[in-house]
């Protein structure tokens, strides 16, 4: 008499972890998107406050400004970013350097902790880059009318595009779940570690 057998459940459910990653094609095209964006209407919100408004003055001011500052400001940022995100780390693993790694690839640069990071302070180490190099340098590059510490703020907030879209993904899981980053940018697994709810 034959018996019906249990398909196994994954490896990954029976520890309690669920995969969590970003489709990175996506995720690299809304950067490009919000990057023209904030690029466009920054220079048409500089333009209406700190010079005058008119299509000649705003098209002038985009094509001056942004062609000088593009690709230095974009690198700036962009090491910035990475610099923020391995400082992070470094002073939450309590100095310890053997615990963070690099990673590169065609999907994302960036560092990542070898221990598992409870989901609060994964949360605070996406979203800390965006806050600290985008939106305050913004801020305060458009209440001073500097032109420069405005754009490095309008490119470190779109270097913090994938961040954020992680930050947003891990939004249903508690705070004291554990994310353990995998070997590649913008994948993990979340343990849970709070099973009464």
């Amino acid at each position: 008499m034959k018996t019906a057998t249990q398909l196994k459940p994954e490896p990954i459910s029976q520890t309690g972890g669920i995969e969590v990653k970003l489709n990175m094609k996506r995720a690299n095209l809304w950067t490009i998107i919000i990057f023209f964006l904030l690029i466009y209407s920054g220079s048409l919100l500089y333009c209406y406050v700190w010079e005058e408004f008119s299509a000649y003055n705003v098209g002038y001011f985009i094509g001056s400004f942004w062609r000088g500052y593009i690709w230095q400001m974009l690198l700036l940022a962009f090491a910035a970013n990475i610099l923020t995100g391995y400082l992070f780390l470094y002073f939450y693993n309590r100095r310890q350097t053997k615990t963070i790694r690099f990673d590169s690839s065609w999907s994302g640069v960036g560092y990542y902790s070898t221990r598992p990071l409870p989901l609060k302070w994964y949360r605070l180490f996406l979203l800390f880059p965006g806050i600290i190099l985008g939106i305050l340098p913004f801020l305060h590059g458009f209440c001073t009318g500097n032109k420069t510490v405005y754009a490095f703020g309008i490119f470190s907030l779109a270097c913090s595009v994938g961040d954020v879209m992680l930050y947003w993904k891990l939004r249903p899981f508690d705070d004291e779940d554990l994310y353990q980053a995998g070997g590649k940018a913008f994948e993990g697994t979340v343990i849970r570690r709070n099973y009464a709810k």
